[in-house]
């Protein structure tokens, strides 16, 4: 399992669409169907595709953890970006004990 894979199925839950989750993801259908499949290989159907994008039964039962996955996910990148960078700085093979 794959944090975009992940990702893919929280907007495809959101939009009901292929095409529109794709461009809300920016990337191209395919890759986003690749993920989904792959994601379904993994852990069993998640989608009915046809007539209309719903979830299954196991899709709804795993939807909340998904989703909290991709919470929490979401919250580490705000905390790196919002943590200050000190400057990088060359350790020399001495400081290392070499």
């Amino acid at each position: 399992m794959e944090l975009n894979q992940i990702r893919y199925f929280v907007m495809l839950c959101r939009e009901r669409s292929f095409t529109r989750a794709a461009e809300r993801c920016a990337v191209a259908q395919p890759s986003l169907t690749n993920g989904i499949k792959a994601l379904e290989r993994e852990l069993g159907i998640l989608f009915v595709r046809r007539p209309t994008v719903r979830l299954t039964p196991l899709g709804e039962k795993l939807r909340p953890h998904l989703e909290q996955i991709q919470r929490s996910a979401d919250e580490v990148q705000a905390a790196i970006h919002a943590a200050p960078h000190p400057a990088p700085r060359l350790v020399t093979n001495a400081e290392l004990g070499l």
